[in-house]
């Protein structure tokens, strides 16, 4: 991920920077229109590099496997579970690191029972949580 945004940086970089000095040269703007063109090409290329100094928060995410335990969070527009509520599931199928399906324990009339639920977003880390329905990892015992 790094490298793609490295390399989207330093071409923007470039980009913008080239096309200040041909502004400049071709069209004979005012040295203004050079100067911003070559401070926002430079302030990109920065940037990019800062990239490279940056953690990357893939390595941050844990990678989730099947049978892991999550707390599955409810949505609002939940029928079956109690919106908001925090229920303990289990990883049956990952699409993704941040896409997986579960299987949540629940009390339904004082019997337990299962409920899938497929294409659950996975929050980690500092994610804003979606509008709906999530599961996060349990915390450790």
């Amino acid at each position: 991920m790094k490298r793609y945004l490295l390399t989207a940086g330093l071409a923007l970089g470039l980009a913008i920077a080239s096309f200040g000095a041909f502004a400049a040269n071709a069209l004979q703007p005012s040295a203004d229109l050079y100067t911003a063109s070559m401070a926002t090409g430079i302030t990109s290329l920065a940037l990019a590099s800062a990239v490279l100094a940056t953690p990357s928060l893939e390595a941050a995410l844990r990678t989730p496997v099947i049978g892991d335990k999550v707390e599955f969070i409810a949505s609002a527009n939940d029928f079956v579970l109690t919106p908001g509520s925090r229920y303990p599931a289990e990883i049956t199928h990952i699409w993704s690191p941040s896409c997986v399906n579960v299987e949540i324990e629940q009390e339904i009339n004082g019997e337990r029972t299962t409920l899938g639920k497929t294409s659950v977003f996975l929050r980690q880390g500092d994610t804003t949580p979606p509008a709906g329905y999530y599961a996060e990892f349990a915390a450790p015992a």
